[in-house]
């Protein structure tokens, strides 16, 4: 396993820690709603790195986060979108981090 790899999986797992821990405090249905699709997402992410051991980890969460934009710009529902949106945004969060080096 690749540096690159351990550190995108690092912040994957950081940040689905982050999440997790977000979730177990008392919240609004609301909090829910917006930690929920970024939790799948970080899943989704850590699957397709682990299924594809091989590619490089910066490309496969590019690749998602293409996806979910244009998942987000083809849902007719609002609720969809908006998932697809905090997916996406949440893959973007990690390439920033990735590219910046900012391990959490």
């Amino acid at each position: 396993m690749g540096a690159a790899m351990i550190d995108v999986i690092t912040l994957l797992l950081d940040t689905d820690n982050a999440i997790t821990a977000a979730l177990d405090k008392p919240a609004s249905p609301d909090t829910f709603d917006s930690l929920a699709p970024r939790l799948w997402a970080v899943s989704e992410m850590l699957n397709a790195i682990m299924d594809h051991p091989f590619d490089d980890p910066e490309v496969i969460v590019e690749r998602f986060w293409i996806k979910m934009n244009a998942f987000c710009a083809k849902s007719k529902s609002k609720n969809r979108r908006l998932t697809f949106w905090l997916a996406a945004d949440t893959a973007e969060s990690i390439l920033a981090s990735y590219r910046e080096g900012v391990l959490y």
